[in-house]
């Protein structure tokens, strides 16, 4: 392969992107550039005379370029959900490149300054047009989409090294990072007002956020003297949490816990909304603090699941009791009898499935810890989710009537960090799984699909446990089971 063919490929590519970019009207010249950058990946991939690691990130550097023009074009065409998915895959190339080379390792100076490109990309890439587009969709009240651009700009933001900034680029570093976390207040505010239900936990995070947003802005008008913008700005925070308090079935003791408890701005307001409450609520306060946690649950292919009413019911009254609170969350995706066996079909709910773990990851904030627990059809989505999607992440897992191959990659999940712990009921009288036994031989090529629940992993591994039982594909979901061990397992 020559490569002056590549160079010239890649050089036509780039100028069509500059042309696409020049040019408000005809967004189809970075479907252009996009289909060039892809040509000359292809003509990199197959070369047989590049070094190893310089066509390895020539190949990121081509592919990251092609997904670049998609999403730009997808934003022109106001294509937000598709530009997130187009964002992410790019992120993931990002991620393996980085993940994959040292820079003291590189063959040439040529191939650090991609390296290095690349490097600089992941937060210039988040950061880029998510907050214009997280505005505009805040604006049409689109609080749910504008939330994610904001958690990305977010995401970039915790990147950056701040020891390494002056006090101009800290001041300006500071000032980024308020205003995206009062616009993440905004968003949320806007999703639980819009809601018309109460989400305690929800309510929770908004206030922690906006108390922070005043704590943040009055260090900001100290760094920079004083400013009508951000005093104005304290005044609306106050007034929001003022609102939140409003709710007199809102349990104020949840808002006292950790660092809350000694919040004089927080303290403050509650006793202006209502001293006895407030009383209440600190004289209530005990030595134990209750973490929150976040609990998905989901049925198998040919039900909707009702054993998810029951679980609700038990796991609701169990953490009385207990130091951990779930905010509880099932998740319907219909009946899947007929499309089991559509490829597609399987691909579109593993990706409503992604959507709905990083909405509840948008709306929460990363830094909740998550659980699952998953029936059947349930154990595939999300455990393919898992496999191809470092960003999805869950604290303990419970697979039932698991229907995953016995050769699963739980260490590379681990590795990730994407699991702490996980728990599989093993029954050697699952006669559905039989069928996931018989798919898996007549059609190998399927990845991950097998019969796990009755056989149980290949491979042992110290986070992965099991319990033996004779009970049916769904009779072991019981009562006795949800309030026992499966409990116990979710809040150890």
């Amino acid at each position: 392969m020559d490569n002056k063919e590549i160079d010239n490929i890649s050089q036509k590519a780039k100028e069509l992107k500059e042309a696409a970019n020049s040019n408000t009207l005809n967004f189809n010249v970075f479907l252009d550039a996009e289909a060039a950058y892809n040509q000359a990946y292809a003509l990199c991939y197959s070369a047989t005379d590049i070094e190893p690691t310089t066509k390895d990130i020539l190949c990121a550097l081509y592919k990251y370029e092609a997904l670049d023009c998609r999403y730009a074009y997808e934003i022109k065409k106001k294509s937000y959900e598709k530009s997130r998915n187009t964002n992410y895959k790019q992120k993931l190339i990002v991620d393996g490149i980085l993940n994959k080379y040292n820079l003291e390792n590189l063959p040439s100076e040529k191939v650090i300054k991609w390296y290095k490109y690349l490097e600089n990309f992941r937060i210039s890439l988040i950061m880029k047009a998510n907050q214009p587009i997280a505005k505009k969709l805040m604006d049409e009240g689109k609080y749910e989409a504008a939330l994610y651009y904001f958690r990305s700009a977010e995401y970039a933001l915790s990147l950056i090294d701040i020891s390494s900034l002056n006090d101009e680029f800290l001041l300006a570093y500071k000032k980024n990072f308020h205003i995206i976390r009062f616009n993440i207040s905004q968003c949320q505010i806007g999703i639980y007002i819009n809601e018309g239900k109460k989400d305690e936990l929800l309510n929770k995070i908004v206030i922690e956020s906006l108390l922070f947003g005043i704590s943040e802005t009055k260090n900001l008008i100290s760094l920079g003297g004083p400013d009508s913008t951000y005093e104005n700005a304290i005044t609306q925070m106050r007034e929001w949490i003022v609102e939140l308090l409003a709710p007199t079935q809102t349990s104020w003791d949840t808002l006292l816990d950790s660092n809350q408890k000694e919040n004089q701005t927080l303290a403050e307001l509650m006793q202006a909304k209502d001293s006895t409450k407030y009383s209440i609520a600190v004289n209530s306060l005990t030595g134990i603090q209750k973490e929150n946690r976040f609990l998905l649950y989901s049925h198998g292919f040919n039900t909707r699941g009702k054993w998810k009413e029951v679980f609700t019911e038990e796991i609701t009254a169990k953490m009385g009791s207990s130091n951990i609170s779930f905010t509880m969350r099932p998740w319907d995706y219909g009946l899947f009898i007929i499309r089991f066996i559509l490829p597609w079909a399987r691909r579109r709910v593993i990706r409503d499935f992604c959507s709905e773990y990083r909405r509840i990851n948008d709306r929460y904030g990363p830094g909740l810890k998550k659980c699952l627990v998953a029936h059947s059809f349930a154990t595939y989505i999300s455990g393919i989710a898992l496999i191809e999607n470092t960003d999805i992440k869950f604290e303990r897992i419970i697979y039932l009537g698991n229907i995953l191959d016995i050769n699963f990659d739980w260490e590379k999940l681990k590795t990730n960090n994407q699991i702490e712990k996980v728990f599989y009921e093993k029954s050697t009288n699952d006669a559905a799984i039989a069928a996931g036994e018989v798919y898996r031989k007549v059609i190998p090529w399927v990845k991950w699909i097998g019969c796990a629940g009755k056989r149980g992993f290949a491979k042992e591994y110290p986070f992965v446990t099991y319990r033996e039982s004779e009970s049916g594909h769904s009779d072991m979901i019981t009562e006795e089971n949800i309030k026992g061990v499966w409990f116990e397992f979710l809040v150890s």
